[in-house]
C-alpha cells in the first residue's frame, strides 16, 4: 500500500515516483513506524515540530506523512542551491540551509545512497517489503 501510496501520488507534484520510491526506502526502508534518533517519523521520516498543524499520529499516518514529504521534495526541487543530476536531494536531508555547506553533492553520503537506491529500482532490483 506505501509504494503503490508514492507511486500514485509523486506526479501530483512534479516529483517522479522512483526517485521518491528511492528516497522512502533510504529513510525509513518504508518503514510507517520508523522514527530517527533526531525525532523524523514515518515512512518519508518527517520532522513533528515543523508541523504544528498536524498532531504527531497525523504526522506518523503514512498518507499524511508521505503527502508532507512530496510536498517538502516538490519545494527543496525548486529552492535547493543544488540542481545538477538530482543533487537537489540533499536538500531533504539538510534543508536548505545546510545544503549550501555542501561543496561537492555528488560526494554527500545522503546522495549517493539515494541514487543508488534509484539504479536499483529502475533495474527492478528494489525488493520492498511493504
Amino acid at each position: 500500500a506505501i509504494i503503490a501510496m508514492i507511486t500514485l501520488q509523486a506526479p501530483k507534484y512534479g516529483i517522479d515516483p522512483k526517485l521518491a520510491l528511492a528516497i522512502a526506502e533510504v529513510e525509513s526502508n518504508f518503514n510507517p513506524d520508523a522514527t530517527s534518533s533526531a525525532g523524523a517519523v514515518g515512512v518519508m521520516q518527517i520532522m513533528p515540530n515543523f508541523y504544528s498543524q498536524y498532531t504527531i499520529e497525523e504526522v506518523r499516518s503514512s498518507k499524511t506523512n508521505i503527502k508532507l514529504g512530496l510536498e517538502l521534495l516538490k519545494e527543496y526541487k525548486k529552492i535547493c542551491p543544488h540542481k545538477k543530476n538530482m543533487t537537489w536531494v540533499v536538500c531533504f536531508n539538510t534543508g536548505p540551509t545546510g545544503a549550501k555547506k555542501i561543496k561537492d553533492p555528488h560526494q554527500f553520503g545522503y546522495y549517493k545512497k539515494v541514487m543508488y537506491a534509484l539504479r536499483k529500482l529502475q533495474e527492478g532490483r528494489l525488493q520492498a517489503k511493504k
